[in-house]
Formats: structure tokens, sequence, C-alpha cells
């Protein structure tokens, strides 16, 4: 079980949507580069490190500025965790 408050740190990250994008892409971004030629499976050790990089103020969610340029946003590790 993950023993995080999912609500707290929804309002952390901006919402829901935006903490399960922030998860999804970071947890994506480990296990590729995880990847040794081998398929990486997603676990429960991978969410709990991605939601602790978020509780910690680690993450954050770059969306790219409304120019039509259709840029994905992008979940990046801060390097001073603040």
């Amino acid at each position: 079980m993950i023993d995080t408050d999912l609500d707290k740190l929804s309002r952390k990250a901006g919402g829901r949507f935006r903490l399960c994008s922030m998860v999804i892409r970071r947890a994506r971004a480990m296990l590729t580069a995880q990847s040794s030629g081998e398929v990486q499976k997603l676990n429960s050790q991978i969410i709990r490190q991605v939601l602790s990089e978020v509780e910690n103020g680690q993450l954050l969610l770059k969306v790219p500025e409304e120019t039509g340029t259709g840029t994905a946003a992008e979940a990046t590790k801060t390097a001073s965790g603040q």
C-alpha cells in the first residue's frame, strides 16, 4: 500500500490530472533510464519513489506556453528540490 495522502499531493501538484501526468511521465523516464535492453515493469516501488519526489518538491511539471506549438508537457526533477 502506498502511504501517501493523494488529496494533499493533488493540491500541491495543482490538481489530480497534473499529479497523474507527473507520476506517469516520471515513472516512464525512470523505467527508460533503467532499461538495459529488457522490458522493465512498473511496480509500487517506482510509484512510491515518484510520489516521494512530488511530496518533497523535487518534481515539477513543465507545461509549454500556449503558443500552439503542440509540444508535450514534461515532468522534470528539480536540482534543488525546492
